[in-house]
């Protein structure tokens, strides 16, 4: 008498699944019938979880790519458009204050914009070098 069992994911529906299986050996032809069986059965199990894995690995990687694309999107917008602009409106605030035509409030105002685009950007970067991470540790590299 042989006892087993297994617990798999069935294919890309993510179901839980718990096998168990029984087999009786009994020699009435002794052709290793049962012993074929049950390695015909473990051969498909193994199939079925490997299917089950890769899967998953692709939908991770999916994800993955999809995380790196968006963060360097918006690190090239931050870094192309909107900090150049951050620090134009730096340059004319304090033009301006030079010259008197604004408050010392504007000038900071200005360049609490600019630090906020600099670490928004900053945080951009940062989440396109981990999403790359992820991207290469899946691929294996």
């Amino acid at each position: 008498l042989t006892l087993g069992g297994r617990y798999r994911k069935i294919d890309e529906e993510e179901e839980d699944a718990f096998d168990v299986f029984a087999t009786i050996d009994i020699p009435l032809f002794d052709r290793k019938a049962g012993a074929i069986h049950e390695a015909e059965h473990l051969a498909r199990s193994a199939d079925a979880l490997r299917r089950a894995e890769l899967a998953s690995l692709r939908r991770e990687l999916d994800a993955a790519l999809a995380d790196l694309e968006r963060a360097s999107r918006r690190a090239k917008v931050l870094e192309s458009d909107v900090l150049p602009k951050a620090q134009r409106a730096v340059e004319i605030a304090d033009a301006a204050y030079t010259a008197g035509a604004t408050t010392i409030l504007d000038v900071l105002e200005a360049r609490r914009t600019l630090a906020q685009t600099r670490l928004s950007l900053v945080e951009a970067q940062r989440e396109a070098a981990e999403a790359g991470a992820q991207v290469e540790s899946l691929l294996g590299d």
